[in-house]
C-alpha cells in the first residue's frame, strides 16, 4: 500500500464550480420551487459522480494489467518461488481481479 496520500479528484470549490457552472448564482435565488433546485443539484452531483468514475476505469484497467502481468510472470517463474506474485493475484482475486482469459 502506498504511504503517499491522494488527492480528491476534485476539490470542493471544483464540485461548487461544476454546480455553479450549470447555474448561476442570481438564477439559484429566483428559483420558485424545490424541483428546479433538486433539478440543478441533480445536474451537477451526476457531473462530479461521471469524473469519479472514469477515474475507478481507469483504475481497473491498471488494476487487471498488473494482474495480467504478474500472472504472465508467475507462470514463467512456477517452482521459483513467487510468493510476491502470490500475494499480489490473491488480494487482487479477493477483491474481484483474476487474470484476462480465466
Amino acid at each position: 500500500m502506498s504511504t503517499t496520500p491522494r488527492e480528491p479528484l476534485l476539490s470542493d470549490e471544483d464540485v461548487q464550480h461544476i454546480a455553479l457552472g450549470y447555474y448561476t448564482k442570481e438564477q439559484v435565488r429566483k428559483y420558485h420551487s424545490a424541483k428546479e433546485l433538486y433539478n440543478a443539484s441533480y445536474v451537477a452531483i451526476h457531473k462530479a459522480r461521471d469524473i469519479y468514475e472514469a477515474a475507478r476505469a481507469k483504475d481497473a484497467e491498471l488494476i487487471q494489467m498488473a494482474v495480467d502481468l504478474a500472472s504472465n510472470t508467475k507462470k514463467w517463474q512456477d517452482g521459483y518461488g513467487c510468493d510476491a506474485e502470490d500475494q499480489f493475484l490473491s488480494a487482487a482475486a479477493a477483491a474481484g481481479f483474476k487474470p484476462s482469459g480465466e
